[in-house]
């Protein structure tokens, strides 16, 4: 044929081409001619985002999977000297991801794994436990801690922070905290009356993560919290 055709290619760069000053293309291939051979950056490793919440300094972040599957998700590490004012920048470039601009039924969720006090279970076989026993009329408050390795899977009741017949404690606050590798649930609540759990994040943990054990529970609010 002796018209012109338009041709579209997307080219996956390697580290080392991304790096490069110069690049060369080799087309092999007889009586065709080219003309007009452009080409257009459409993206590439990613070393920082822009957040809406101005984040803590360094530290650990979970950015979640922008698919179905959840083991996309990533661990990044920050330059502690550089995140500030809502940008995040990562000591390591990331491939790309996605945002709400791009897809608002799927864009990457961004929060942050780091906390200054921690609960940690020695034992990687039968982790800890927190449960608030029967305190009624009384206020209790969990705020911006980290629980690593707790729950003892296969026994009800042995979960990260579990409030158990409690009955009405109006006031009380679970929020903020991070739960990782927990090895049964995160916060779950039994008979017990207003609470409200907001803004915690659980990571890597095995069975239903947030809930109400009895249906019988009234006034608790959950809100904003996020399981990967």
């Amino acid at each position: 044929s002796t018209t012109w055709n338009e041709c579209v290619a997307f080219i996956t760069m390697t580290a080392e081409r991304v790096n490069a000053t110069t690049l060369s293309l080799s087309v092999r291939a007889s009586e065709i001619h080219f003309d007009d051979i452009s080409f257009s950056f459409v993206s590439g490793p990613v070393d920082a985002l822009v957040v809406d919440a101005t984040p803590c300094m360094g530290g650990e972040f979970l950015l979640t999977s922008d698919t179905l599957d959840y083991t996309e998700g990533t661990v990044v590490n920050l330059k502690e000297d550089e995140s500030n004012g809502g940008m995040l920048r990562f000591v390591e470039p990331l491939g790309p991801r996605t945002s709400a601009a791009d897809d608002v039924d799927f864009p990457i969720e961004v929060a942050s794994l780091t906390r200054r006090i921690v609960f940690r279970s020695m034992d990687t076989n039968i982790g800890g436990y927190l449960v608030i026993y029967s305190t009624p009329n009384i206020t209790q408050v969990i705020d911006g801690v980290a629980i690593i390795g707790f729950g003892q899977q296969g026994i009800q009741g042995r979960y990260p922070i579990y409030f158990h017949k409690s009955h009405n404690v109006t006031g009380s606050v679970v929020s903020r905290n991070v739960i990782r590798a927990s090895k049964q649930r995160c916060i779950f609540l039994k008979g017990t009356n207003g609470v409200l759990v907001q803004d915690n994040v659980a990571y890597d943990t095995f069975g239903h993560c947030y809930g109400l054990e009895d249906a019988t529970e009234e006034n608790n609010i959950f809100s904003g919290n996020l399981g990967a």
